[in-house]
């Protein structure tokens, strides 16, 4: 990934170079460069907060450490409403405060299944400062994939969330020793596949660029995805 000279408003981008002569045919109708367009990412505050009275507590599970600390997953069932179902909520508690992940739970997450959560602990290094992602858990949804990320901004000393489809990951895709933040989504529904890329860049915050689908001239759709050992970004035809 070729890094470019950032701009001084909000909104930064870069390139992608998905071209291998020991990959490419003759015929190969891929773009060389993706050039991605990045914008901040939207956080939503986790307050602190405790569970209701009739709240029932279903499950605690273990879900990675902050700061050598352990923390926990606490899951409830609030009960619906007038008939309505009832709803998995769910509270990170970190030493003795516990905080409120601000959209339902999936049911896999109380099941544990694949993919339903996933503890990251990763930190992004800026200005002396630290931006940490805790982990993922699965949301409640029409369809498998939507992952709700739970984040801690050092310089703000607080806990935030943003929610996006798909699988994250960590890996070098440019080769400078440096793991980049990825989500690959592969698609649900009407929806074709993506490929979100993430960066943090000081004094703006954590930022996005996705990799969209594309058509060919006929109308045929292309769909973004990572490449072969994930060194290339590629269209998959």
């Amino acid at each position: 990934m070729q890094r470019q000279p950032m701009p001084t408003n909000t909104e930064t981008t870069s390139t992608v170079d998905s071209s291998s002569a020991a990959e490419q045919k003759q015929d190969d109708v891929l773009p060389e460069i993706i050039q991605l367009q990045y914008t901040p990412v939207q956080l939503t505050d986790v307050p602190i907060q405790q569970p209701q009275d009739d709240w029932s507590q279903l499950k605690s599970v273990p879900f990675g450490a902050f700061k050598g600390t352990p923390v926990v997953l606490d899951i409830y069932e609030e009960p619906g409403e007038d008939g309505s179902r009832s709803m998995l909520r769910g509270y990170i508690k970190v030493s003795d405060k516990s905080y409120l992940i601000p959209d339902e739970l999936s049911s896999s997450v109380l099941e544990e299944k694949d993919g339903s959560l996933y503890v990251l602990e990763r930190y992004f290094p800026v200005s002396g400062k630290q931006f940490y992602i805790l982990g993922g858990v699965e949301l409640f949804s029409n369809g498998p994939g939507r992952v709700g990320y739970l984040t801690y901004q050092e310089e703000h000393d607080k806990w935030s969330f943003f929610d996006v489809w798909g699988k994250p990951s960590f890996q070098d895709l440019d080769s400078n020793n440096e793991a980049e933040f990825i989500i690959e989504f592969p698609g649900l529904h009407l929806h074709f596949s993506d490929v979100v890329f993430f960066r943090f860049v000081p004094d703006v915050g954590l930022m996005s660029a996705t990799a969209k689908p594309s058509e060919h001239a006929d109308g045929r759709p292309m769909f973004a995805d990572l490449g072969r050992g994930g060194k290339l970004i590629k269209i998959v035809q």
